[in-house]
C-alpha cells in the first residue's frame, strides 16, 4: 500500500460519492477495492498535467510530465508515466511508450491499479516488435487481473505477432470465441475472401458467424426492431455490416438502408449481398437513398421516418456486429420495462482486426454510443437526430438522459464486445477537424457545452423535441459541423463567445500560465474572472484594448464585458477587436517607419514600460514615423505617454516566447499585417521575450533590432520562466536580430561571450537606458539635518526600495536591513533614526512582510508606502535609495532615478550596476547580500550631512553627464543610421503614401 500521507480521505469522499453513500472507511476502501478500481488517493499534480495536455497545451504539460516523471514524489512519477504513455499511443510514438511503461512499472505501488498499464504494456511492445517483452505483459496481466475480459484481444494480438498461417489464426479464432462462449454467445467465425483460399484471412472483412437459429426465448408476439443503416461511399465494408445484420437472431426484425447519394458502387453491393443472402422470414430489408449527400444522421433520420419497429436502433456501415447483439439487447428491454433504453458494447479493430483504443484507460472494450436502443415513445418524444457532421449520438443520449434520467438507461453485457469497430484513418473520427480529440478541446467540446447548455433549460419532455428540418437549430453548433439549419449568435453568452472566432481555450491556458495549476473550466473562468481582469479571449480579440479604445459604446450598452459587447454589437459597427489608439505626431511620408514593440502593459507601470516611452521619445527625436505594438493596454496614463510620441499605438494579444512552445500563427499574422498596413521599415522590440514581432519582422524581410534589457546568465527566474538556459536564451536573439542593442556594457559582454571571435556575427551596440530627467532635476537634495536638533525630534532619515515588491528583488534584504538600523538607532549608533520605506505594488511577498511586522517580529522601521506611479514622487520623500536586488540587474533605472534626483544610492557590486555608481563619490557599492555592509553605508550618510550632500550632487552630475536622453538619441542613431541609410534615401527622393493612424 501506498504511504497513509499520500491519501486525501475528504478528496476520495468528495471525488467518489458511491463510497460516501456507502459509508465506509475511504482508506479502507482505498486498500480494498479502490486501488485495483483504479481510483486515486488524492489529487495528484500530474493528473492536472495530463488534464490539459488533452486540452491543447501538449508542449508544456508534456515538459513537466517529463520532469515529474523524474524527480516527483513516487506516486507523481508513476501517474506522470502513465500519461505520458498514453499520448506517446495516440501519436504512435511507440518506443517513447515502451520507455514510459517501463518507468511505471519500475515503481512499487504504482498508480493507476487497474489493468490498462498492463495491456498497453503488451500493445506497446508489439508495436515495437519485442515480443519476450509482450509475452512478459501477457503473463503479467493474466496473472494480475485474471477476470479482464479484454485478455482474449491481447491475445489474439498478440498470436498475429507470434507467427502466421492457418494454425495461428485458428488458434487466435479460439482465443477470441472464448471470450463470447463464457457468456453462452455463438462462435465468431472468419471465411476466406476467394474461392480459391484453403484457410481463412484473419482481418475485419472475414468476420462472419456460425450459423444460429432464431432466439427461442423471445416473447410472442414478437417486438419488432428497426436498425437504421446510413451509407456513403460504403462499397468496401458494407458487405461486411450486412453479414452481420443479416445473420441476426431476432425473430421480428427491420432493416432500413439510406444511401446518402454514394458516388462508388455501395448500392451494386448492397443488392449483392441481398441476392446472395435472401433476409429470412421475419427480416425486412428496405432500400431508401438520398439524391443528395446530407450526412450520416440525416440518412438516419430520413430512416427513422420510415421505421416501424417497436425497438429502434442504429449501425454504421462500416461496423459488424455479433448475430446475437440485437437479440440481447432487445431482450434487456423486454426484461426491464422501465428502461427506455440500453446500449452494448464494443471494440475497435484495424483492417488487419488488431484490438486497440484511441486512447486507452482501463481497456479496450467499452459502451458503444452508437448501440443505443431506445423505444418508440422515446423517439416520439425526443424527435430526430441533430443534423450535424459528428458527435449527434452523444447529444441524443444526453438529451435523453436529461428527460428520462441516467437509471433509464441499462448496459448489455459489459464487457463483451458484441459490435466490433473499424478504425480508419479517414474516419470523421479521425481527422483533425473533428478527431475525438477535439470533445477535450475544439469543435466536439463547443458542440456537446452547447448541447449541455439547451438540455438544461428543459422543463418538459416535450422541450427536447427536434424535428428532422427545424428552421432554426435549438441551439448553436460550430460552422464546420453544421449540415442543415445554420448555426446563428442565438441563445447563451456561453455559446455567443465559445463558438466565436475570438475564443480559444488552448490559447487562454497557455498564455495565462497561473491557471495550469489546478483544473479549471476556462470558458467559465474568462466569463467568471478573466474578462473582468483583461485577460484576452485568443489572438484575434484584445480584451484591455477594446475596452479602452470604446470605453464610451460600453458604457452606453451598460455591458462590462468586452467581447460580449463586440459580439453583440461592435463587429456589426465596425469596431475593432484589435483596436489602434491615434498618435499625437503627424505620419511623415518622408520618414522611415518603426514598429516599437512592448512586451507587456501592466496597469502599474515599472521599468520596462518606462524603458519603452524614453525608446520611443528618441525615435521620434530622430525622425521616425514610430508606431507602438503592445499586447495590451491595461494603463491609460502609459498609453498616453505613448501617444505623446508616436503615430499610433496598435494593441495585438501575444505571449512570451518560451522554448519548446510552438509560436502563435495567429499573433504572428496579425503583426505581418500591421507591417504591411503601416509600411514599417524596421521593428525594435524592447526584450529579449517577444516572439509574434520576431518572427513577423524575419518573415516580412525588415530589419529586426532586440533591445536586451535582461542579463539571462544572471537571471535565473526569467530562465525558468522561459524554460531555456541563458545560453539559448541569447543565442536565440542572435539568430533573429539584424542588430542586438545591450542597455549596458555588462549585457553586451553576455552577447559577445557568445560569439565566436573569427566571426563578425550580428553587430551588438551598447546603448545606456535614459530617462525624463527634467522633474527629476527640479527635486532639491535631501534638507541636510541639523546636527544641533535633538534626536527625539530629528525627521527620520529615509532610505528606500522602489521595485515590483517580487521576492528576487531584495525585501528580505531590506527587512534584514531595517533590523541593523533598529539596533544601531537603540545603541546610540546613528544620529538621526532611520526607516527603511518600501514603494512597490501589494504582492505576496510584501504581504508576508506585512504579517511579519504586525507579529511584531520586524521592526517598525520597515514602513510600506504602496505602488506610486511616478518615480519623484517617491523620490521627493526619500534621503537614500538602496538595490538590494538577488538578480544581477542589466541597468538599474530607480539607481538612475535617484542620482538624477540627487539621492546617494547604495547597492551590491554586481550585475550593471557599478556602470552607474562610481563607489564613493556616487553613493556605495558593497558586496552581493550583505546587508550589515549597507547598514554601515547608511549609517555613514546619516552621520555625515555633509558626505550625504556631497555624494547627491555628484549623483546627480553623473546622471546627467553620462545618462542624459541626448546621449541615448546619439547612440541609437548610431544603431539606425547604417540600418536604414538606403531606405531613408529612398523615401526622401520619392516620398510615398503611407497610411494614417486613426
Amino acid at each position: 500500500m501506498i504511504d497513509p500521507t499520500e491519501f486525501d480521505p475528504a478528496w476520495y469522499l468528495q471525488q467518489y460519492p458511491d463510497v460516501a453513500a456507502a459509508g465506509i472507511d475511504p482508506w479502507e476502501h482505498f486498500g480494498r477495492h479502490g486501488w485495483g478500481e483504479g481510483r486515486y488517493p488524492r489529487l495528484l499534480q500530474s493528473q492536472v498535467h495530463e488534464h490539459y495536455l488533452w486540452r491543447g497545451l501538449a508542449s508544456p504539460m508534456l515538459r513537466r510530465l517529463r520532469s515529474t516523471q523524474q524527480q516527483g514524489t513516487p506516486l507523481e512519477q508513476a501517474y506522470a508515466s502513465w500519461a505520458l504513455c498514453r499520448w506517446y499511443a495516440q501519436t504512435a510514438q511507440w518506443q517513447s511508450c515502451a520507455e514510459a511503461l517501463q518507468r511505471f512499472h519500475s515503481l512499487e505501488h504504482a498508480l493507476p491499479g487497474h489493468a490498462g498499464p498492463w495491456l498497453m504494456g503488451v500493445e506497446a511492445a508489439i508495436q515495437t516488435g519485442d515480443l519476450n517483452q509482450a509475452a512478459l505483459y501477457l503473463h503479467g496481466l493474466v496473472e494480475r487481473f485474471p477476470n479482464c475480459p479484454d485478455i482474449p484481444l491481447a491475445r489474439c494480438n498478440f498470436l498475429g505477432m507470434a507467427s502466421l498461417g492457418s494454425a495461428n489464426i485458428t488458434h487466435r479464432q479460439q482465443t477470441l470465441n472464448r471470450l463470447f462462449s463464457q457468456h453462452g454467445l455463438t462462435a465468431v467465425r472468419l471465411w476466406g475472401n476467394s474461392s480459391e483460399q484453403v484457410y481463412p484471412v484473419w482481418e475485419f472483412d472475414s468476420l462472419s458467424s456460425v450459423a444460429q437459429p432464431l432466439s427461442e426465448t423471445a416473447p410472442s408476439p414478437c417486438p419488432r426492431v428497426s436498425v437504421m443503416v446510413p451509407m456513403y461511399n460504403a462499397e468496401a465494408s458494407i458487405a461486411t455490416a450486412l453479414r452481420g445484420l443479416l445473420a441476426q437472431t431476432w425473430p421480428n426484425l427491420e432493416l432500413l438502408l439510406v444511401d446518402d447519394a454514394s458516388s462508388d458502387a455501395t448500392l451494386a453491393v448492397v443488392k449483392r449481398e441481398l441476392a446472395a443472402d435472401p433476409p429470412r422470414t421475419g427480416l425486412k430489408v428496405t432500400v431508401l437513398s438520398h439524391a443528395r449527400n446530407q450526412g450520416a444522421y440525416a440518412a438516419r433520420n430520413t430512416a427513422l421516418a420510415h421505421a416501424t419497429g417497436d425497438f429502434i436502433t442504429t449501425h454504421d456501415s462500416d461496423d459488424w456486429s455479433h448475430p446475437q447483439k440485437l437479440e440481447y439487447q432487445a431482450l434487456a428491454l423486454i426484461k426491464q420495462p422501465e428502461a427506455a433504453g440500453c446500449f452494448s458494447h464494443w471494440v475497435r479493430a484495424t483492417q488487419a482486426l488488431h484490438f486497440t483504443h484511441w486512447c486507452m484507460e482501463q481497456g479496450w472494450i467499452y459502451r458503444n454510443i452508437s448501440s443505443l436502443m431506445i423505444r418508440r415513445q422515446v423517439s416520439e418524444t425526443l424527435g430526430f437526430w441533430d443534423n450535424v457532421s459528428v458527435a449527434a449520438d452523444t447529444e441524443f443520449h444526453n438529451r435523453l438522459l436529461a428527460v428520462y434520467g441516467a437509471e433509464a438507461l441499462v448496459d448489455v453485457l459489459p464487457g463483451v464486445p458484441l459490435a466490433i469497430g473499424r478504425q480508419e484513418a479517414g474516419s470523421l473520427t479521425q481527422q483533425s477537424d473533428t478527431h475525438l480529440l477535439t470533445m477535450f478541446h475544439g469543435l466536439r467540446q463547443h458542440y456537446a457545452d452547447a448541447a449541455k447548455r439547451w438540455h438544461a433549460g428543459f422543463r418538459h419532455p416535450r422541450d427536447a423535441f427536434l424535428a428532422a428540418h427545424p428552421q432554426e437549430r435549438p441551439f448553436p453548433a460550430p460552422r464546420l459541423m453544421c449540415r442543415g439549419a445554420e448555426s446563428a449568435a442565438h441563445g447563451p453568452l456561453e455559446d455567443l463567445i465559445q463558438q466565436s472566432d475570438y475564443w480559444d481555450a488552448a490559447w487562454y491556458l497557455t498564455h495565462y500560465t497561473d491557471l495550469q495549476d489546478a483544473k479549471i473550466d476556462p470558458l467559465a473562468h474568462f466569463l467568471d474572472h478573466g474578462a473582468m481582469e483583461g485577460r484576452d479571449p485568443g489572438p484575434h480579440f484584445s480584451t484591455s484594448g477594446y475596452a479602452l479604445r470604446y470605453a464610451r459604446q460600453l458604457q452606453q450598452a451598460k455591458m462590462t464585458n468586452p467581447l460580449a459587447h463586440f459580439l453583440r454589437h461592435g463587429h456589426a459597427q465596425g469596431l475593432e477587436p484589435h483596436p489602434v489608439f491615434p498618435g499625437r505626431q503627424p505620419v511623415m511620408p518622408s520618414r522611415p517607419t518603426v514598429l516599437l514593440c512592448g512586451h507587456q502593459a501592466p496597469a502599474q507601470p515599472f521599468g520596462a514600460e518606462r524603458c519603452l516611452i524614453d525608446t520611443a521619445r528618441a525615435l521620434e527625436a530622430m525622425e521616425y514615423n514610430v508606431l507602438v505594438l503592445l499586447p495590451a493596454a491595461h494603463s491609460v496614463a502609459y498609453l498616453a505617454a505613448l501617444q505623446s510620441y508616436v503615430q499610433g499605438v496598435a494593441v495585438v494579444p501575444y505571449h512570451w516566447w518560451r522554448q519548446g512552445q510552438a509560436s502563435c500563427p495567429q499573433a504572428i499574422a496579425h503583426v505581418l499585417e500591421i507591417i504591411e498596413r503601416y509600411h514599417v521599415d524596421a521593428v525594435h522590440v524592447n526584450t529579449l521575450v517577444q516572439d509574434a514581432p520576431c518572427h513577423a519582422a524575419n518573415m516580412a524581410g525588415v530589419p529586426l533590432v532586440i533591445h536586451a534589457h535582461e542579463l539571462p546568465a544572471h537571471d535565473s527566474a526569467l530562465c525558468q520562466r522561459l524554460e531555456a538556459s541563458a545560453e539559448t536564451i541569447g543565442r536565440r536573439a542572435l539568430a533573429l536580430a539584424d542588430v542586438v542593442v545591450a542597455n549596458s556594457q555588462v549585457v553586451a559582454d553576455f552577447f559577445h561571450a557568445l560569439q565566436s571571435p573569427d566571426t563578425p556575427g550580428v553587430p551588438v551596440q551598447v546603448v545606456h537606458n535614459t530617462l525624463d530627467m527634467n522633474v527629476l532635476l527640479s527635486l532639491p537634495p535631501p534638507v541636510q539635518y541639523n546636527a544641533a536638533e535633538p534626536l527625539a525630534r530629528a525627521a527620520p532619515y529615509r532610505v528606500g526600495l522602489l521595485s515590483n515588491n517580487q521576492a528576487n528583488k531584495g525585501l528580505g534584504d531590506l527587512a534584514a536591513l531595517a533590523e541593523h538600523l533598529a539596533t544601531a538607532a537603540a545603541s546610540g549608533e546613528l544620529k538621526r533614526p532611520v526607516h527603511c520605506v518600501l514603494y512597490g505594488p501589494q504582492t505576496p511577498e510584501l504581504e508576508a512582510l506585512r504579517l511579519r511586522r504586525a507579529a511584531g517580529e520586524l521592526p517598525d522601521n520597515l514602513v510600506f508606502e504602496g505602488y506610486i506611479e511616478s518615480p519623484e514622487t517617491a523620490l521627493a520623500t526619500l534621503d537614500a535609495v538602496v538595490s538590494l536586488s538577488h538578480v544581477q540587474e542589466s541597468f538599474g533605472r530607480t539607481v538612475l532615478e535617484a542620482m538624477t534626483a540627487a539621492r546617494p544610492v547604495i547597492a551590491y557590486h554586481w550585475g550593471a550596476l557599478p556602470e552607474l555608481v562610481v563607489n564613493a563619490q556616487t553613493g556605495y557599492l558593497v558586496p552581493f547580500g550583505d546587508t550589515r555592509a549597507v547598514a554601515d553605508a547608511i549609517q555613514q550618510l546619516v552621520n555625515q550631512p555633509e558626505t550625504q550632500h556631497a555624494m547627491g550632487l555628484a549623483a546627480r552630475q553623473r546622471a546627467v553627464e553620462t545618462f542624459r536622453p541626448r546621449r541615448y538619441v546619439q547612440a541609437l542613431q548610431q544603431v539606425y543610421t547604417p540600418l536604414l541609410a538606403s531606405i531613408t534615401a529612398s523615401l526622401q527622393a520619392h516620398s510615398g503614401s503611407i497610411d494614417s493612424v486613426s
